[in-house]
């Protein structure tokens, strides 16, 4: 859109302050909280899923290590 001058004479009416609803405000903090509480609550589970995942492994290095050491014991036959 092309700029026009106005001439001197004319006068330009104020702007008007951005006028926003209490409703619409509401609606969005509510969504940003649940946002939050999702994304917190996912967070949360996937630590304590990791946490799972690396009991399992040492525990499972662990079985492995004391079942092997058992049989290292004669090592002078073959097997």
């Amino acid at each position: 859109m092309p700029f026009i001058p106005r001439h001197q004479d004319e006068s330009v009416a104020p702007a008007e302050p951005l006028r926003i609803g209490v409703r619409p405000l509401l609606v969005v903090a509510f969504s940003g909280l649940i946002l939050v509480a999702l994304s917190g609550a996912f967070l949360l589970g996937l630590a304590v899923v990791g946490l799972m995942a690396g009991a399992v492994a040492g525990w499972e290095l662990l079985r492995r290590h004391l079942r092997r050491s058992g049989r290292l014991v004669a090592l002078d036959r073959p097997v």
